[in-house]
């Protein structure tokens, strides 16, 4: 039954993922301590070797042809400034990758397009959870029969939730990701 239930888990996280760049660390984290009673260091281990491995089916949520380019430009040194703490966030809690990045390009980048402001997260995560899951990994704090279940659920979650993002309202991507945000501020206070 459990295994049933981490494949639902997966794809859940997989497609709000899709959807809005974010739930990885904010969700799956969270899902595996307090709903399956995994041990934090198992669950970070996982989480950011799922994130990683999930993300590589991302570019789905890029359209075809276009850059992903600023709006505004910005100076390099303030994506460079605040990338730094996004990966130490990343790699100590597993929340930080999708739900800080999606918020700095944000800020740096108002008039972007959320769909790209959403697949530049993406791509900014997959790289960053990769190194840090294999940190993981080699400290032994990965489940790798977990990490197969999540996985197998993860893949069409993200695909559903990336081609769903095309075809659903601004308005409504913008709220789920204002509470996901939300969700992931209140967790990383309470860690």
């Amino acid at each position: 039954m459990h295994d049933v239930a981490f494949v639902g888990a997966g794809f859940f996280v997989g497609l709000v993922a899709g959807l809005t760049g974010v739930g990885g660390g904010s969700l799956m984290m969270h899902i595996l301590v307090f709903f399956f009673g995994a041990k934090r260091h198992l669950a970070v281990g996982n989480d950011l070797s799922f994130r990683a491995n999930r993300g590589r089916t991302a570019p789905f949520s890029i359209a075809a042809g276009h850059e992903i380019t600023a709006s505004s430009p910005r100076p390099l040194r303030l994506p460079l400034l605040l990338g730094a703490p996004s990966g130490a966030l990343v790699t100590l809690t597993s929340v930080g990758a999708g739900a800080i990045g999606v918020t700095v390009l944000m800020v740096l980048y108002p008039l972007l397009p959320l769909p790209r402001i959403v697949a530049a997260d993406i791509a900014y995560a997959v790289p960053l959870t990769l190194v840090a899951g294999m940190g993981h990994a080699s400290l032994g704090s990965v489940d790798w029969a977990l990490l197969a279940k999540l996985l197998a659920g993860s893949i069409p979650g993200i695909w559903v939730g990336s081609h769903l993002m095309f075809k659903t309202p601004e308005r409504v991507i913008r709220s789920l990701l204002s509470l996901l945000l939300a969700y992931a501020g209140l967790k990383l206070i309470a860690l």
